[in-house]
């Protein structure tokens, strides 16, 4: 077996990315929300790939040890996390813990608050959501959430929690809804906590704070206009990404403001690369991630563009003196979903 040398990992996880994995392996994201993935580790890097049947890498146990191969031919040793003890329990309604909350990479637990969101009704939604797919719990109660995450957190002290949410009719309620969830949890444990939601008034960021979020994302998805108005029709101008992120960076602290920006939904590179240096000086920190698409009219992005970008966007984290590692809670500390956090170190 040629096993994979640490300077490779970048390349073969963008490839990871965006071809996906195949194997007989348990997929354990999806029901806390979001699209399943592949959680592993390699060489130290986290990866969250997508199932592919199609992909020429799969995942094998062979003599009890899980291998990574690439069109039969054996590249390394993998880290699989253990299967959740709480994913065996059940609510009191008979509902699956996990369900509510569910595990990706190897410690970032994930929620959607609800999995309802106002752009599908009307007709506005983003063409990569997959939020009300499935057979989801709509609604999550704080209690009952709270509870889940406690259980959760006991399991493995080394987890934390990314919480979602779909967007009622007034984001008011939206992100009211979230800081009720927040303080619910905190007020049993005190796992680290990421939320992710649209812009929302600086009151309502404060009571997100004040509830007790650790780092908060405003996921601005594509800096392209002509993009934004074709895949995220629904979504808000930069402009109210640029008031919410520069707010929550006074509250919450370096390394702990983030946007989700997405790759291969037709963005211009040179716009791509502005917006990504503009939000890096600020200091968010861009979270570069290809395109995951939930339906076959949608492609993954080229890897080798996926890595260039990648690589610009770390770059300028540096320049700005940002750090995904220094990030508190969810996708920039797990970094399964992009090659970011690899191309620093």
């Amino acid at each position: 077996m040629e096993d994979v040398k640490n300077a490779d990992i970048p390349r073969l996880k963008a490839d990871l990315l965006t071809l996906g994995v195949k194997g007989e392996v348990q997929k354990l994201r999806g029901g806390g929300g979001g699209i399943a993935g592949i959680g592993f580790k390699i060489k130290g890097s986290t990866v969250s790939a997508p199932p592919r049947s199609y992909s020429p890498y799969e995942i094998i146990n062979l003599d009890g040890e899980w291998i990574l191969t690439k069109n039969g031919d054996e590249i390394s040793k993998l880290l699989l996390p253990v299967y959740p003890k709480y994913y065996r329990l059940k609510t009191r309604e008979g509902i699956p813990y996990n369900k509510y909350v569910a595990l990706d990479g190897l410690e970032c637990l994930v929620t959607s608050l609800s999995r309802k969101c106002v752009h599908w009704s009307s007709g506005r939604r983003c063409s990569f959501c997959s939020i009300q797919h499935g057979n989801p719990v709509w609604n999550k109660d704080p209690e009952t959430l709270a509870e889940i995450v406690l259980e959760a957190y006991r399991e493995d002290k080394n987890r934390h929690l990314v919480m979602t949410s779909g967007t009622f009719p007034d984001r008011e309620v939206t992100a009211k809804n979230i800081a009720e969830a927040v303080r619910a949890i905190k007020e049993r444990c005190d796992i680290p906590i990421q939320v992710q939601l649209e812009p929302i008034r600086n009151d309502l960021i404060e009571e997100i704070y004040a509830a007790g979020a650790d780092s908060v994302g405003f996921n601005a998805e594509s800096f392209d206009p002509y993009v934004r108005a074709k895949h995220v029709p629904a979504k808000k101008d930069l402009k109210s990404y640029m008031a919410s992120w520069n707010y929550a960076i006074e509250l919450f602290g370096e390394n702990q403001v983030s946007s989700w920006i997405i790759l291969g939904l037709g963005e211009r590179e040179n716009v791509t690369k502005a917006g990504l240096e503009l939000i890096a000086s600020i200091g968010v920190i861009p979270f570069v991630a290809p395109l995951n698409p939930p339906h076959v009219s949608l492609r993954p992005p080229d890897p080798e563009y996926l890595i260039r970008l990648s690589k610009f966007a770390a770059e300028k984290m540096k320049e700005y003196g940002l750090s995904p590692k220094k990030s508190a809670a969810g996708c920039i500390r797990c970094g399964g979903c992009s090659l970011i956090g690899d191309m620093l170190y």
